[in-house]
């Protein structure tokens, strides 16, 4: 019986088939996760800086607690500002990102579920579709953190980390790799 020198499959068909492709090795829809948490961040944040007092007067009816429900809020929105500066920070310069991420999500995490106490107990009573889409949002903030949290050690290149476009650019019609 004769046995062929040749294998049956090439060395890259083999790494492929024991290994991770190259691709899958990134995350590369971190960068649209990042830029949905710094929009949703600037969103909620320029709301609760500049319109606290406004806010307060939608989320409760007691007037004595209007006032302490603003001043909270205005906490909360400076409070914003700084943990999305932190988390960019930690972001973009590859500072502790595991630590930060999952310090971040744990944070809103908690903060949102004293909000569901403090805050929102009027408003959970006679939600409008307003505050169920401001809500969501929120969710999905957090859930996004999470991912972010999770997929640390899949994080793309320092140069593509704020790439929007990074998910078309490891498409198989797009890749140049694969032609």
């Amino acid at each position: 019986m004769n046995h062929s020198p040749d294998p049956l499959i090439s060395s890259a068909e083999m790494q492929a088939l024991m290994g991770r492709d190259r691709r899958g090795l990134t995350d590369v829809f971190f960068p649209l996760r990042v830029w949905y948490l710094i929009g949703t961040c600037a969103l909620y944040a320029i709301g609760l800086i500049f319109s606290s007092h406004h806010m307060a007067q939608l989320l409760a009816t007691d007037h004595t607690l209007v006032d302490r429900l603003g001043l909270y809020l205005l906490f909360r929105g400076w409070f914003v500002v700084f943990a999305t500066l932190l988390g960019l920070w930690a972001y973009a310069r590859a500072w502790r990102i595991r630590p930060v991420f999952w310090g971040l999500f744990l944070l809103s995490l908690t903060n949102l579920i004293s909000d569901l106490f403090i805050v929102y107990p009027e408003r959970l009573a006679n939600p409008t579709w307003g505050f169920a889409f401001l809500f969501s949002l929120r969710l999905l903030a957090i859930v996004a953190l999470f991912y972010c949290a999770k997929n640390v050690h899949r994080l793309p290149a320092p140069g593509q980390r704020f790439n929007l476009l990074l998910p078309l650019r490891h498409t198989a019609w797009l890749d140049r790799r694969t032609s």
